[in-house]
């Protein structure tokens, strides 16, 4: 039993090794795939930008100088920030004050670090945010290496707060002095929490907005402004992009061949099927011929049989009539043999009878006395009564 054993496990192992060997190879090809989209596009990771790699790619820190230069164009004072983990470009604004609205701190102590795509972003919606009648955004954190939290769960991927991207703002400080709070304002539905939210949804920059209304779970008591950025270079994208379009038009151009080779095989199969069926309707059409043939060749057959059964019936009446008549014939026949043997016989007894009379008479004359004796004379004793006469009648021909 344990040879057995041993003999099949010895059986088992070249299998297992090859199955192992196609594990690795698959596995392989994937990190070598995997290696190739990041050296091509960048490491792609769970709700990270597009783009995005770490270390920063070429095409992240060109997008850091687009942005701080973009910064210097709109007049934000700031300076480059310490280098943080997973911040590409990591800038301080020292006043912290974009537009006539102030950002400001609830309980931490400056300089604050966050990415330039965010400075950049509230510098361009302040106007709007001061229009609205806001002074001052009162936050609780901007750069903090945290993972997502969202509808009271708490995700693997990183958030965009560890990115340097994404702001938490708690209180809003109108021109008149006066706080709103997320917390106790917004339930009672603030005009100028609801107006905010409504407008910085529609201007698109954010590339999402939590708030007490879409996550009540985890965002109840604060906004949570999370910047869009792409970090692919324009030029990269449009070759991308070029790319995609004429991998879409191939696709199409595939599809419209895989649509005309299928109706082709339709068409093809259409007509093979016209074919069969037209066959199949020939060939019911012969067998409906050879089948009217048939019942015409036993209809003709039936009435050949017919016609020969009523000849037999003619011919037997026929017969039976001139069995009829020779049977008439010979009862005719017979009945004269008999009537002519009937008057031979007739005549022969016409014949013979008067010598039968004549010899009768005689003897009963010679019997009998004379009339006037007989009348006159007695009747013998010895003569019986009882004697008949003899008749005078002829005697019947032998």
């Amino acid at each position: 039993m344990r040879r057995s054993s041993s003999l099949a496990g010895f059986a088992g192992a070249p299998r297992r090794v090859g199955v192992i060997g196609l594990i690795a190879i698959a596995l392989v090809l994937c990190a070598v795939s995997s290696a190739a989209a990041e050296r091509r596009y960048g490491k792609r990771t769970a709700n990270m930008p597009p783009g995005w790699a770490w270390p920063p790619t070429a095409a992240m820190d060109a997008a850091g100088e687009r942005c701080r230069a973009r910064l210097d164009t709109l007049g934000v004072r700031w300076r480059k920030g310490p280098k943080t983990p997973k911040v590409a470009a990591p800038v301080v604004v020292p006043a912290m004050a974009f537009s006539g609205v102030k950002v400001v701190p609830r309980h931490r102590k400056p300089p604050f670090v966050m990415d330039c795509h965010l400075a950049l972003t509230l510098a361009e919606q302040a106007p709007t945010l001061h229009k609205l009648g806001v002074r001052e955004l009162r936050f609780s954190s901007i750069y903090r290496d945290t993972r997502v939290r969202k509808n009271g769960k708490k995700f693997r991927s990183l958030s965009r707060h560890a990115l340097g991207l994404a702001i938490d703002v708690w209180e809003f400080v109108d021109d008149q002095g006066a706080l709103h709070s997320v917390l106790e304002d917004y339930p009672k539905g603030d005009p100028l929490l609801l107006a905010v939210e409504t407008k910085m949804n529609e201007s698109g920059v954010f590339r999402l907005l939590l708030t007490p209304a879409n996550d009540p779970a985890s965002h109840d008591d604060h906004f949570h402004f999370e910047v869009d950025v792409d970090y692919i270079d324009p030029a990269e994208r449009a070759r991308i992009a070029k790319e995609r379009q004429l991998r879409r038009k191939r696709a199409r151009a595939a599809k419209r061949e895989r649509r005309a080779k299928r109706a082709k095989r339709a068409k093809l199969r259409r007509e093979r099927a016209r074919e069969r069926r037209a066959k199949r309707a020939k060939q019911a059409k012969l067998r409906r011929e050879r089948a009217r043939e048939r019942r015409a060749k036993r209809a003709k057959q039936a009435k050949l049989r017919r016609e020969r059964t009523r000849e037999r019936r003619a011919e037997r009446a026929k017969q039976a009539k001139l069995r009829r008549e020779r049977a008439r014939e010979r009862r005719a026949k017979q009945a004269k043999q008999a009537k002519l043997r009937r008057e031979r016989a007739r005549e022969r007894r016409a014949k013979q009878a008067p010598p039968r009379r004549e010899r009768a008479r005689e003897r009963r004359a010679k019997q009998a006395p004379p009339r006037r004796e007989r009348t006159n004379a007695k009747p013998p004793s010895n003569a019986s009564s009882d004697e008949p006469d003899e008749p005078d009648s002829p005697a019947p021909s032998e």
